[in-house]
Parts: C-alpha cells; sequence; structure tokens
C-alpha cells in the first residue's frame, strides 16, 4: 500500500471523491507468469494492512485461473475448428487422385475386353492418379516432419547460386523465362542442406509460374552479407489480394481464383516451403500487396545456430 500518488500523472487527475492518495498493486499469477497486475486505489490515506493485501492477492489468483480457463476454451475451440477444416482440406485433396483410380480400374474390371488402346489409357491415368497421390502424402509427411523437428537437416558449406540455377532449370509449368541475378563476385554460401533447400526454391518457382504470364519473366535474385544469404523470387502476375495476403502460406490454402479457375495444386508447396526455410532457422516473405512484383524472399543465416 503505497501513497503520494500525486506525482504519477495516470492517478493525479481529481475523481468524484477528490485525487487518490493510495493504491496496491498484485500479480495476477498463471503459474510460473504473470498475465497482469490488479491495483486498486485510494482516494485517502491508508495503512498497510496484511489481512487486505492477502483477499487482493486471493482475488487476483482467481482472476488468474479464471483468465486461464477462459484461454484454454479459446484455444480448444480454435484447435477443435482447425482440425475439422484440416480433416475436409485433406479429404478433398485425397477423394479427387483416388476418384480417378477407382473409377478406371472399375471399368477395367468390368470390360475384360476392351480394346489394348483404351486398356493401356486407362492405365496410364491409374499410374498418374497414384503419382499425384504418393506425391501429395509425401509432401503431407514433409511438412509435418518439417514443423516438428523430426526431419534432420544435412548441413554443409553450399553455394545458393548453385543450388538457384539447378532448380531454375526444372520446368514443370507455363514458359515463363527465368532470369537470374547473382553476385558478380561468385558464390553466396550458408551453411544448409542442400536438398532441402532446393525443394523450398522450387516450390517458389512453381509459385510463380503459376502465376506470371506466358510473356513475362520471373526473377531470381541471389546476393548477402556477411550474416545473411538471401534468395527472391519474384514475378508479375496478378498481385495477391489484401484480403488473402496473410493466408498464403496457410496448409491447403489456395485462392479463389486457383479454386474456381480448374488450375491444379494442393496448396501445400508454399507451406513446405516456409516450413524447411524456418528449420534453418530463417524466414520466408511475401511482398506487400500493393507492391509492384509479387516477391516471395528467403533469409537464411549464412552459419548454422544464426537465427534470424
Amino acid at each position: 500500500m503505497g501513497d503520494g500518488l500525486s506525482a504519477d500523472p495516470l492517478t493525479a487527475a481529481q475523481t468524484d471523491w477528490g485525487p487518490l492518495r493510495a493504491a496496491l498493486a498484485v500479480p495476477i499469477p498463471s503459474g510460473s507468469s504473470v498475465l497482469g497486475v490488479l491495483i486498486c486505489y485510494s482516494d485517502h490515506h491508508e495503512t498497510p494492512d496484511d489481512m487486505r493485501t492477502a483477499i487482493l492477492v486471493g482475488i487476483a489468483a482467481h482472476l488468474g485461473e479464471f483468465l486461464e480457463r477462459r484461454r484454454a476454451d479459446e484455444s480448444f475451440t480454435a484447435l477443435e475448428q482447425s482440425r475439422d477444416e484440416y480433416i475436409t482440406l485433406v479429404g478433398h485433396e485425397l477423394r479427387t487422385p483416388l476418384t480417378g483410380i477407382q473409377a478406371n480400374a472399375e471399368m477395367l474390371r468390368a470390360e475384360p475386353d476392351m480394346p489394348a488402346a483404351d486398356r493401356q489409357q486407362m492405365l496410364e491415368v491409374i499410374h498418374r492418379r497414384a503419382a499425384d497421390l504418393n506425391r501429395l502424402v509425401a509432401t503431407l509427411l514433409d511438412v509435418a516432419g518439417m514443423r516438428a523437428g523430426h526431419i534432420p537437416l544435412r548441413r554443409r558449406r553450399v553455394d545458393l547460386v548453385e543450388i538457384v540455377r539447378a532448380a531454375a532449370g526444372v520446368r514443370d509449368g507455363p514458359a515463363a523465362t527465368v532470369e537470374l541475378d547473382t553476385p558478380a563476385s561468385g558464390p553466396v554460401y550458408a551453411d544448409a542442406d542442400a536438398d532441402r533447400i532446393r525443394t523450398a526454391i522450387e516450390e517458389l518457382l512453381r509459385n510463380a509460374r503459376t502465376w506470371a504470364p506466358r510473356d513475362s519473366s520471373i526473377g531470381i535474385t541471389v546476393h548477402g552479407d556477411q550474416r545473411t544469404a538471401v534468395v527472391a523470387v519474384s514475378n508479375t502476375g496478378p498481385r495477391i489480394p489484401a484480403d488473402q495476403h496473410a493466408r498464403v502460406f496457410e496448409l491447403f490454402y489456395r485462392s479463389d481464383e486457383l479454386r474456381h479457375g480448374g488450375v491444379p495444386g494442393s496448396g501445400l508447396g508454399l507451406t513446405l516451403a516456409r516450413a524447411i526455410v524456418e528449420q534453418h532457422q530463417g524466414t520466408l516473405t511475401v511482398s506487400e500487396p500493393d507492391a509492384d512484383t509479387t516477391t516471395f524472399t528467403i533469409w537464411l543465416p549464412r552459419h548454422a545456430g544464426e537465427a534470424q
């Protein structure tokens, strides 16, 4: 309990009963943490009182328990909602290739005398859909493993310029030109898992090819300073709407344009890329919605253990 509050601008103001002259502050606990502070004021001088202090400490403890229960209830509700959304999305993404496999297998089974050409075409569909399913499951396992830290990194000193050049050589989408901007001084080294970082870069390039107009170019810039190595992938396609900007890295998130436009994809690529970069203690960011180009930027520590 203290007085002399007239020097405090927060309590010096006059109330209906006069100036505040005393206050008692007790922490609102939650285990070993403090959620806040309970402060009681008085408009007249108070003498320290152990009983009053004990009562307020008890009230603060009950408040802490209430706030923790409220937080736990909100977290449980959010978890339940996320789980339901996840199950729905996974079910949809798995159902698509499974439907193709099942339909063609049933046709093959129902018509044993089918012409060889038709049979071969259906077998190719089954093979392609099975490969899609295998790729989806493998990516899901990668995302889960990376997020949980269960997939170890094989770090070594690698040249990011070399990795970017190799990733840029993979063509699996619309034919947009890829332009590299690398330092004239030569390699940009970092302690990283070369295969994992290449996967992250390939996912960014795949995303850029999805959006880049056919007559445009995709830009890849590699540079670094003493502590940080940077890889940026840019395209001049449609901007990310402001209301979707914060969701681009969410698991299975696909924009309305992609979903309704029939553009293939699972919405896992950017999620996987961020998980890989973050396991390297780096960060993956996307440019603001009003930027002239959409740019995804990887920031990696040059040396293992230096978090961004």
